[in-house]
């Protein structure tokens, strides 16, 4: 009887690690977040972009280049309106530029905006940069780890199969987590999300 209930333990440990492993998570965004991104095709280029969320809403990046870019080791900053978050249909993609800080007109933003995205979720497609993707199913081979944390991801490829991006399923903040054939610049992954976000 003894033997029974440790096989019984076990096989119910099994299963509760097993489910633990395939819950998706979603973690938090917010003021103080700080995501670790590297960059290019080996990665070999990292930048951590600390989030902060005015009142007014919107978002400020502050990027801490590194010695890898112009004028490094320095900081820059990238400003977007609400507007931008909301409303976005072209990403920025330019060279960061040590000691700069770069506003954002409304239809620009880094990321994509929550109406794509809304609009990929409900529509199964939808256009940014001009360039049309297409919500995929992905497989377990393609879901985005974070550590040993499964996150809940949305997958895109574009129609002519050229790009895809993993998305944050996430309501306000959709980041990218990872690129792959982006035509607008260096392929990025997300490597770790760190820091204590105040909202």
């Amino acid at each position: 009887m003894k033997q029974l209930w440790i096989a019984l333990f076990f096989v119910s440990y099994l299963n509760a690690a097993a489910q633990k492993k395939t819950e998706k998570y979603v973690p938090v965004i917010g003021s103080g977040t700080v995501l670790h991104y590297s960059f290019g095709s080996t990665n070999s280029m990292f930048i951590p972009i600390t989030v902060q969320l005015p009142e007014g809403g919107g978002m400020v990046m502050e990027l801490a280049l590194s010695e890898d870019f112009p004028g490094g080791p320095a900081p820059m900053t990238i400003r977007m309106s609400q507007a931008s978050l909301d409303n976005a249909t072209r990403s920025e993609w330019r060279q960061p530029i040590a000691h700069e800080t770069r506003v954002l007109p409304d239809d620009k933003m880094v990321g994509f905006s929550t109406t794509f995205v809304r609009t990929l979720k409900e529509k199964k497609s939808a256009i940014f940069d001009g360039i049309t993707y297409r919500l995929t199913e992905m497989t377990s081979d393609g879901e985005f780890m974070l550590g040993e944390q499964l996150l809940d991801a949305l997958y895109m490829v574009s129609e002519d199969g050229r790009t895809a991006y993993w998305l944050l399923n996430h309501p306000q903040y959709p980041i990218m987590l990872r690129s792959w054939g982006n035509r607008f610049g260096p392929d990025i992954l997300l490597m770790a999300i760190t820091g204590k976000p105040g909202k």
